[in-house]
């Protein structure tokens, strides 16, 4: 997990389980840090890469190490769509954005600018943010989703795509 700088402050426990929560989406099951060139297997679990490949080593065959299902396929297939969440999500504010002067907390889960846990993803800038970010000029007019959705509908979408070898929005 990532450690807390000498001048953060530490999170009250309503914001630790928010914190935690939308952290744990992006974080690998083995590993428990953010995805690093996250893979997705059929079962639709995902790992990282390296994660993955370590335990399939200690194995004499391919399983999910969450559900132990076995896996036909010599290379998962990667994730891009998480990938793309993970490294947006791990990306420092924009140029000419400073954060917020009250924001004292290190964690990657608050918006920079408004200290607000981000709760939407912005399918226009394709970044996680706040709701107050939303409702900004910078914002108001895109298209945006909350991230727990995003992250179910691009699961099923990965699911549908082993399934069938193609993006089918029926599946």
């Amino acid at each position: 997990m990532h450690e807390p700088t000498e001048s953060s402050v530490p999170p009250t426990s309503g914001e630790r389980e928010r914190l935690s929560s939308f952290e744990e989406d992006l974080s690998c099951p083995v590993c428990c840090d953010i995805f690093k060139d996250p893979v997705m297997m059929l079962c639709g679990h995902s790992f990282c890469k390296i994660c993955l490949q370590k335990s399939w080593k200690e194995k004499k065959y391919r399983e999910c190490p969450m559900c132990r299902s076995k896996s036909s396929k010599t290379e998962p297939c990667p994730n891009l769509n998480l990938r793309s969440l993970c490294e947006t999500f791990l990306k420092p504010p924009l140029d000419g954005q400073t954060p917020s002067k009250k924001c004292k907390t290190s964690a990657e889960t608050l918006c920079h600018l408004h200290c607000e846990t981000f709760k939407l993803f912005c399918l226009d800038d394709d970044q996680p943010i706040c709701v107050v970010c939303r409702d900004s000029r910078n914002h108001k007019a895109h298209n945006c989703k909350p991230v727990d959705e995003l992250a179910e509908d691009l699961k099923v979408g990965l699911v549908c795509f082993y399934a069938t070898g193609r993006m089918d929005p029926a599946c």
